[in-house]
């Protein structure tokens, strides 16, 4: 790495002054404040990049490893030659005359001394390794770990006494100890077709689903020659056992125990890859890192002690720290120890140290014999030594440099903390509250004192978030330490920093991850209300609203099924969180509800929901609109949602302006502001709808269609409410806006009776004879919804449930309520005589289909108007009904009229009838007969007194009722003329 120390000047954090003796020092200009003068962020991050391993292969490696690379798809082949691995002399008082060697001279191997082979007691071969790329086939190119071989000096015979191969078709690791000639060991089919032979000299391991290409492993192969028991063999792959299989000992002798006239002497070499000889073009490529070759059998625990100390570690084992089995136990630091005896070490092999020798330095070193058989090894492989930055850092400062980084770096120590997010602890997160200075004691003040660091450290939640023991849950309590226990003043100044940070935003973002916990939801909730509060930027409400929204189901998953239990736990009727792509899952219904809570507590000023913010409702409905919380109340969603929407709207319309925008159906479709990214195709699904491309992929322009958000509030409370039947709290919620009184909270276990209704009210329980005379006022449209839900219930089938049931018990709840209202509350009698009331009641009572007035202002069919003819049919219906049945032969004809309105309702009452007196009449008339004053409707006093009014309406029309029935069949039989010409004339067309 070469860096230029251009610019660099006397007060760089990298002078070199005279008296330093050169050595680097950390400049003064350290101490001064950074501003100005900070190291862009791009460069430290590379930098950190470059000094951080990268290389997923090691495991837990903090540096790559020195390696030699045998790469065969250049020559064939690639490998290390190993002159002599069991060096010794030749017999004394002796003469080779053929070879010219004299007695006690070293036949093989550097320096004094000689070394047995096989070794007597077993042997050890560890290897660190990794294959960028086994061979394709049909070439089958095997990696040769290990391959040694035996030449008698007498003779020019090779046998190949050992070989560790790893199969390039399996991925399985094959040993032999079969003596076989070089010559037939050098074809590689030859090879491959020895090792699937079940041999006493032959084991197989199944260890291919543990080698992958491109990840380093540690293979250790441990053979024990056994004496009275048979001989073992041992694979431990990345320290751990494979197996062990039972497996003949390397002979002593060259050419196996069968050979004739065994000689003494023989010179032993090796090969690791694949020698010239056995030359193969494929496209296999493999690294060799450390390896060494042990005279003794390790144990397991060696193993893994050799493991442990990675592909990095240069040594002969002979001062090795054992890490402590019992961590938590206080005990001494552990003296080094030596895993195998000095002497035990056949040879080591490193790529760290690599040196070129000429012909004259080989037959300097090596003695004669072995430099001729280095002489026909020549090319093949690559020797890498890794220099990382690190290490390189040494050479332009070391630590200075580094530190000097980090004093001028601002946001470095966040990325620094996300790389060793698992190391972190509630020390550190209290040491980083000390930084910031949120939690320094010897201020006077509880303002966040470093708004930079506090934005870079606290703020990022990648850095805390998934840390283990929740530390992200300790860091959103002291966000809400910072807003609530400080200062109004400072709480207030701590509030508008955080919104400046965009916490909100992140926040909500950070409620997305489905894995944490209630109470770290509950924490994020709180901390978005401080920082609601009072709504202070519509821009932020927009974002809560949407994100709200977006916890929204598509219509075709349900959520009624699933049960909320008090433990914040899920129980599903019929499904699983699996169902519906994982829609249906009750933490993001308790998310949703959370969320709602929130909001409901924004509207009032204290947290006693006393007094209600009209200020902050006003921004409510500005800002989201009427639509927005219309939406949560659909027939899909959960109760509990349901519920929680309704509360919101009950408190919003308790204020008068803006229950008039709501029947009159303005401010909506405020929540679809700057949802540009969905109309451009950048968002595929918006609250369920399909709003991005189309099923052919094509890209389509879609426009939000605002006049479609502005529609009166009542008519579609009256569709959505009565879908929510089962509901009680809907009950009471809307009781108490029909009476314009306020909810501050609902009982936790609801049990929809009269007595429950007037306590949850009033305060009182009904049964208690106190007659309230406090309501003057009421919202009568609160009661036509109770009405609707009244009419939804009867026209279920509700004579097949059983006694006790809500669908049985609630309708008469329901009249209860009114009836106690109508005997007790003399204020409200002008309601009771209105038509609109009597139409409702009307409507609930009767199991008529009256079509809502949504449908109803469909657009109507074309040719002749109905109404007229419906204006007829409606005062020839109540003449049938007024007349005198006192003989038995009008009762007949009054029984008859009946019937046919009963067989013929769904045309008398049927969408196309838009008289709303008609029905209040009908209803008077039915009252009248059922209490069996035939002939003087209207005149009856009692229980039918508070009809009068409408009664004297309808006498007054039923006077000319009768000089009308001759002209009506006129206009009848006019009628079907015209009618029949109308047909002549589609007959025409």
């Amino acid at each position: 790495m070469t860096m230029s120390m251009e610019g660099f000047g006397p007060d760089s954090v990298f002078a070199t002054p005279a008296e330093d003796n050169g050595q680097y020092r950390i400049s003064r200009s350290l101490v001064r404040s950074a501003e100005g003068s900070t190291v862009p962020l791009t460069r430290v991050k590379c930098l950190v990049s470059m000094t951080t391993p990268h290389d997923i292969r090691l495991h837990g490696s903090a540096v790559t490893p020195a390696f030699v690379e045998f790469d065969t798809s250049l020559e064939g082949f690639g490998c290390l030659f190993l002159p002599s691995l069991a060096p010794h002399n030749a017999p004394t008082n002796n003469t080779n005359s053929a070879s010219g060697v004299s007695d006690g001279a070293v036949l093989s191997g550097m320096g004094s001394g000689e070394r047995l082979f096989p070794p007597p007691s077993g042997l050890s071969y560890s290897t660190w390794f990794c294959v960028e790329r086994f061979s394709a086939a049909p070439q089958a190119h095997p990696v040769r770990l290990l391959t040694v071989v035996r030449r008698a000096t007498s003779s020019e015979q090779h046998y190949v006494c050992l070989a560790v191969v790893l199969s390039a078709k399996d991925r399985s690791l094959s040993v032999s100890t079969k003596e076989e000639l070089l010559q037939a060991h050098a074809d590689e089919s030859s090879e491959e077709a020895s090792f699937y032979e079940i041999l006493p000299c032959c084991a197989r391991f199944r260890c291919g689903e543990l080698i992958l290409e491109g990840q380093w492993h540690h293979l250790v192969l441990v053979m024990s020659k056994g004496m009275l028991k048979n001989s073992m063999a041992s694979l431990y792959l990345d320290g751990q056992l494979v197996g062990t299989v039972k497996l003949h000992y390397v002979h002593s002798t060259p050419g196996g125990s069968g050979s004739t006239n065994p000689p003494v002497l023989s010179t032993v070499y090796g090969y690791v890859g694949t020698p010239p000889a056995q030359r193969q073009l494929s496209s296999l490529v493999w690294r060799l890192g450390p390896s060494h070759f042990l005279e003794e059998v390790l144990p397991a625990a060696s193993v893994a002690a050799i493991f442990e100390l990675g592909p990095i570690y240069v040594g002969s084992f002979q001062a090795v720290y054992l890490p402590c089995k019992d961590s938590k136990a206080e005990v001494a630091p552990a003296a080094p120890v030596a895993l195998v005896p000095e002497e035990k070490v056949s040879f080591s092999l490193y790529a760290l140290s690599v040196s070129t020798l000429t012909v004259a330095k080989i037959r300097k070193v090596y003695n004669k014999l072995d430099s001729k058989a280095i002489a026909k090894q020549v090319r093949g492989v690559r020797a890498f030594v890794a220099k990382p930055v690190a290490t390189n850092l040494q050479y332009v400062g070391g630590a200075a440099a580094i530190l000097g980084l980090v004093a001028m770096a601002s946001d470095l120590l966040a990325m620094l903390l996300k790389k060793k997010r698992s190391l972190l602890n509630s020390h550190i997160l209290h040491l980083t509250f000390s930084l910031v200075g949120t939690v320094d004691s010897g201020h006077e003040t509880s303002i966040i004192p470093n708004s930079t660091a506090f934005q870079d450290l606290l703020c990022d939640f990648e850095v805390w978030l998934h840390a283990p023991y929740e530390l992200h849950l300790s860091l959103f309590e002291h966000f809400i330490e910072l807003l609530t226990e400080s200062r109004q003043v400072e709480a207030a100044k701590n509030a508008k920093l955080l919104r400046e940070f965009q916490l909100i935003p992140r926040l909500l973002l950070t409620l997305r991850d489905a894995s944490l916990s209630q109470p770290t939801v509950a924490a994020i909730g709180a901390v978005l209300s401080l920082l609601l509060q009072g709504f202070p930027s519509a821009h932020d409400l927009l974002r809560f609203g949407q994100f709200i929204s977006s916890t929204l189901p598509t219509f075709a998953v349900c959520e009624k099924f699933v049960v909320m239990e008090i433990n914040n736990e899920e129980k599903l009727d019929g499904g699983n969180d699996e169902d519906f792509g994982g829609l249906l899952s009750a933490s993001l219904i308790l998310l949703r509800n959370r969320l709602l809570d929130n909001l409901l507590r924004l509207l009032f000023t204290t947290k006693e929901k006393c007094t209600v913010n009209a200020q902050a409702c006003e921004d409510l409905v500005r800002t989201l609109g009427f639509d927005w919380l219309l939406m949560f109340m659909e027939e899909h969603l959960h109760s509990s949602t349901v519920t929680a929407a309704l509360w919101l709207l009950v408190v919003l319309l308790s204020n008068q302006s803006i229950l008039n925008r709501f029947k009159e159906g303005l401010c909506g479709g405020g929540w679809l502001d700057h949802t540009d990214a969905v109309l451009t195709n950048k968002i595929g699904t918006v609250l369920g709808f399909n709003v991005g491309r189309s099923a052919g992929g094509r890209s389509t322009l879609r426009e939000i269609n605002r006049e479609a958000c502005h529609f009166p509030g009542l008519p579609v409370l009256q569709t959505l409410l009565p879908k929510h039947t089962n509901v009680p709290e809907l009950y009471f919620l809307l009781m108490a806006l029909f009476l314009q009184q306020p909810v501050t909270e609902l009982p936790d276990s609801l049990q929809f009776d009269l007595d429950s209704i007037w306590t949850f009210i009033f305060g009182v329980p009904a049964s208690s004879g106190t007659v309230v005379g406090s309501i003057h006022s009421v919202y009568m449209e609160a009661a036509f919804l109770l009405l609707a839900m009244l009419r939804s219930m009867l026209n279920l089938p509700w004579q097949s449930e059983e006694e006790g049931s809500w669908l049985r018990e609630y309708p008469v709840t329901l009249m209860q309520f009114f009836r106690y209202l109508y005997h007790n509350v003399s204020d409200l009698a002008p309601m009771w005589h209105s038509a609109e009331f009597l139409c409702a009641l009307a409507a609930a009572v009767f199991p008529f289909n009256i079509r809502p007035y949504s449908e109803m202002s469909k657009r109507r069919s074309q040719g002749l108007s109905l109404d007229a003819i419906y204006h007829c049919l409606n005062r020839t219906v109540l003449y049938q009904l007024c007349r005198p049945h006192k003989t038995v032969a009008q009762q007949v004809a009054l029984l008859d009229s009946l019937r046919v309105l009963t067989v013929n309702r769904n045309l008398v009452l049927g969408p196309g009838n838009h008289d709303q007196d008609f029905v209040a009449c009908l209803a008077h008339c039915f009252i009248c007969l059922h209490s069996g004053r035939y002939g003087h409707i209207g005149q009856g006093q009692g229980s039918g007194a508070g009809f009068t009014c409408t009664a004297v309406c309808m006498r007054q029309e039923v006077s000319g009722m009768r000089q009308e029935v001759r002209g009506m069949r006129q206009e009848v039989s006019g009628m079907r003329l015209e009618v029949s010409g109308i047909r002549q004339e589609v007959r025409g067309m």
